[in-house]
Parts: C-alpha cells; structure tokens; sequence
C-alpha cells in the first residue's frame, strides 16, 4: 500500500502533472484536504470530468488527528490531494509525518504554490523575502503579536513579507478584518511601523480575475469586495532590479 500526497498547483486540474495524473487514474481512494486553502472554482466539476472520478472532502477535524485509520483503506493505495504544494503549510508537513508513523509508504508531489508565484507577479525579487507568516482573525481574548513581530524582524533585515490571510466560514476574512487585526496587534505590541507603510494585496493569483492591488492601513477598509483568495504582501525597500520592474 501507497499513500500519495499530491500538489493540485494553482490553475485547478489543468496543473496536474502527468505523473499525478496517473496516480489518480490508477487509484480507487481519492481524499481531498478541504480547509487549509482555496482551490478555483469549479474544481470539483473539472476533477470528476477529467478522472471520472469522485474524492471525499477532508475536513479539519479529519485532518489535524493522531489516527488516521479513518483514511487507511484495507491495503489499497489512497491519494490524498493538497491545493497548492505540499511541501508548505505546516499542516501537511504534520500530515506525512503521522501518515509515516501508521508504516505504510507515503509519497509525496509537488507542485506550484503561491509562494512561488507572488514575488514575480508583485515585481519583487524571490531572494528578498524573509519568514512567511499567517495573520489571523483576533479577539478580544486573542491578539497574538508574533505575526506583527515577524514582519518587523523581516522589514529590519529589509526584507519583504508573504502574509497568509486567516480563513473564516469558507472565505479569507475581510480586509477590513485584516486591517483591525494589524491595528490590535500594533496597540498590543506598542509598535506602529506598519501604519502608513505601502502594502500590497495579491488576490486569486494564476486564476480568472486575478488582481495586484497597491494601498496601506487606513486604505485596507475601503476595499469592499471580496478578494478570496488573496494574500498580503509587506514590501521592505526595493531593491534597483525591483524599482525598475515597477517602473515598467
């Protein structure tokens, strides 16, 4: 038995590879991780056209788990799907290494992420970018400040940041959401070196309606439409190369 973690990439069935695309065709089980990103829309309908097959929707309560025999399938091999690369999120590095702990074989491919993509499309220099972070949505009860920490960290050793934006019911949290989480965040850590600073929006990269949007702060509450999926990007200073790419 297999178990076989395969990237989707980011332009739906059309990205899969020819290897992946045999590994479905061949298996019988076919899961999907269903919450930790986005994938285009249509997928679904694409997927079961193209393979002639159905795959089981993966929930989070499915996936962050110490048991995966829910997933294991009386020695056949299972595929499970990830949107983007594998190789990213946290959540499927936890994944594979409790996949590997069950003794069946786990196989692992990868494909094109965001992270890969966003530097080119936002002008920026890959080779810039420092540690990637997740803002979530806060609380009253719950402000962490180690996202803002990490920006800063970044921006010090003038370096750019890729913000994952918190999912809320299905949909990236607003950017006015987003905007009132920097803001908590800025109040909790008495820091407010982000205000004013220009930000960059990245939403539905390599997808139909993709868009590169330029503002600040105080200018992410007046975006009103809804952006998912979009990601954050904190810019440090721009390098010659970069300044010429925007210029163009």
């Amino acid at each position: 038995m297999t178990i076989f973690i395969l990237g989707t990439g980011m332009r739906g069935v059309r990205s899969f590879t020819l290897e992946e695309s045999d590994i479905v065709k061949k298996s019988n089980y076919i899961y999907l991780d269903g919450y930790t990103s986005f994938l285009p829309e249509h997928f679904r309908e694409e997927f079961e056209q193209f393979f002639h097959k159905e795959y089981i929707h993966l929930t989070r309560d499915k996936m962050e788990v110490d048991d995966y025999s829910h997933i294991l399938r009386n020695g056949e091999d299972i595929v499970i799907l990830v949107p983007g690369d594998p190789f990213i999120a946290t959540t499927h590095i936890s994944l594979i290494k409790g996949l590997e702990k069950t003794g069946e074989t786990v196989e692992v491919r990868e494909n094109a992420s965001i992270i890969s993509s966003i530097p080119f499309k936002c002008g920026l220099s890959f080779y810039r970018f420092g540690q990637v972070v997740s803002i979530p949505k806060v609380y009253s009860n719950f402000i962490p400040v180690s996202p803002l920490t990490k920006i800063l960290v970044n921006l010090k050793n003038n370096l750019h940041t890729i913000a994952l934006i918190d999912i809320f019911d299905g949909r990236n949290i607003s950017t006015s959401e987003l905007a009132e989480s920097l803001k908590k965040m800025m109040e909790k850590a008495e820091d407010e070196s982000i205000d004013g600073r220009k930000l960059i929006i990245a939403s539905r990269i390599n997808q139909p309606g993709e868009k590169i949007l330029i503002t600040d702060l105080k200018g992410l509450p007046s975006i009103h439409e809804d952006l998912t999926p979009y990601t954050l990007i904190v810019p440090a200073k721009l390098d010659s190369n970069e300044a010429v790419f925007e210029s163009d």
